[in-house]
């Protein structure tokens, strides 16, 4: 009797779920226990799943899966990142994360919020630049009316 209560308390242990968190630098687009994630990384695709041995890696940029422990899938855009597995803990950090409903409606937000992002980074660009020049104006100025 106590061998198959043992068996069972393994076999609960193997079934048992991790817990995901997916972190942004202003937010937390994940915070949930899930079945197995999957993600991209540098050296390859992998799948973690709750009793997978503890691991690290360098996220690219792409989509983040996981399974919720109703079974339903769900999916999250990553702009790369870091991915650490430790016990039952699965931590993704990552410059920008984009959790859709679906990979239709998930690529639509992608691209409104990174097009966005784009935008705002050309303007922040271009004032920039103004500024090197207004910079640069102003130093040949000084240098022209120094004593020689």
């Amino acid at each position: 009797m106590a061998a198959i209560a043992g068996m069972a308390a393994t076999a609960a242990s193997w079934a048992a779920d991790v817990r995901l968190r997916v972190l942004a630098p202003i937010r937390k687009e994940v915070d949930e226990e899930v079945r197995q994630v999957a993600v991209q990384a540098v050296g390859g695709a992998f799948t973690m799943l709750p009793r997978h041995v503890d691991t690290v890696a360098v996220l690219e940029p792409g989509l983040l899966s996981f399974v919720l422990t109703d079974g339903t899938e769900v999916f999250v855009a990553v702009e790369g990142g870091t991915v650490v597995k430790v016990g039952g803990d699965v931590l993704v950090s990552t410059p920008e994360a984009v959790r859709g409903p679906g990979l239709a409606e998930l690529r639509q937000i992608v691209e409104a919020t990174f097009l966005a992002r784009a935008e705002h980074e050309e303007a922040a660009r271009l004032a920039m630049a103004r500024l090197e020049a207004d910079v640069i104006e102003r130093l040949v100025e000084v240098e022209e009316h120094e004593p020689r």
